[in-house]
């Protein structure tokens, strides 16, 4: 071969190698790690990715300024890391769950999607797979089963108590609801819960009630703005009746202490209908609502006990 032809190919060859390390060094340095837990990581890829799974699932979130979007996409990945890291201890992850396609129908349906092709559109424009959606709630689906495993002989019903509930409420056909929204949060210590009072308040009126629950929220509901949706008035305790009864729609409750952690909420609106009470089927959804509601608090302490012990570092 000529030997100048030769150096030219190896000339272009060099190049070309140079050019492929410097894509490679590129999106090295693109995708560093933000977050270490334990042996996992956080990259900035992996924030970018959730705000705009973020914003495609809760409008609010969109009219935030980029720095907050990251804050609380990184708070959110945190939550979701810690209990996939936990959960590999007890499951394998990509089997095919009835729960996981049932919730994410229940997403296409909160978003006005009729179908999956529709969905599949509206994601891609926000450079989301509906895998990656469904790697979510597998991780919230099997988190449920594994407090559920673990907690169901701790549950305490009384269906007594609960069937006087519903004779006082079928007494005058009156049944009163509350549109409710959440943030649950855990401290450490009376300092700490202040602190965090303080952080949340200032937050709130910065960037809203629902960017604040996803920020702060321990909740499920924290993906969806801390919203619970509509609870029976018989279906609350006492102790939350009681904050309840003193809001104004559009106001927000004081601290209530529960097992879970501390517990905010706000009273979205009010309905008062008359209906005929089935006392059967009350009392089913009532023991389904009682059991959900300690499961949740279960679950809180839960993740609060996993979180104390998880090596967080941030960069």
């Amino acid at each position: 071969m000529n030997k100048k032809i030769y150096k030219i190919i190896i000339f272009i060859i060099f190049l070309s190698l140079q050019s492929s390390m410097n894509g490679a060094y590129s999106m090295v340095k693109e995708n560093y790690i933000l977050i270490k837990l334990n042996n996992e990581i956080i990259t900035i890829i992996d924030v970018k990715n959730e705000v705009s799974y973020l914003e495609a699932i809760n409008k609010n979130f969109r009219e935030l300024s980029q720095e907050k979007k990251n804050d609380i996409a990184k708070e959110s990945l945190i939550r979701q890391t810690i209990k996939k890291d936990e959960l590999k201890k007890f499951f394998i992850f990509g089997k095919e769950l009835p729960r996981v396609n049932e919730l994410t129908q229940n997403l296409y349906l909160s978003l006005n999607l009729d179908s999956e092709s529709a969905a599949r559109e509206y994601f891609k424009n926000y450079n989301i797979s509906l895998n990656r959606i469904k790697e979510k709630f597998e991780i919230e689906v099997l988190w449920n089963v594994l407090i559920y495993n673990r907690f169901k002989n701790n549950l305490e019903i009384n269906e007594e108590k609960l069937k006087d509930k519903i004779k006082n409420s079928k007494k005058n056909n009156n049944v009163t609801s509350y549109l409710l929204s959440e943030i649950m949060f855990k401290s450490k210590n009376k300092e700490d819960m202040l602190q965090k009072i303080l952080d949340i308040k200032n937050n709130i009126t910065d960037i809203g009630f629902e960017n604040t629950a996803s920020k702060f929220s321990l909740s499920d509901s924290a993906k969806y703005g801390g919203k619970i949706g509509w609870v029976k008035k018989n279906a609350l305790s006492k102790k939350i009746l009681i904050q309840i009864n003193k809001l104004k729609i559009g106001e927000i409750s004081e601290i209530i202490n529960t097992p879970g952690g501390q517990l905010l909420l706000k009273l979205e609106d009010i309905k008062n209908e008359k209906i005929l009470i089935d006392e059967k089927k009350e009392l089913k959804n009532l023991i389904k609502y009682e059991k959900n509601k300690q499961l949740s608090n279960f679950s809180n302490i839960y993740f609060n006990k996993i979180f104390l012990g998880v090596d967080i570092d941030e960069k």
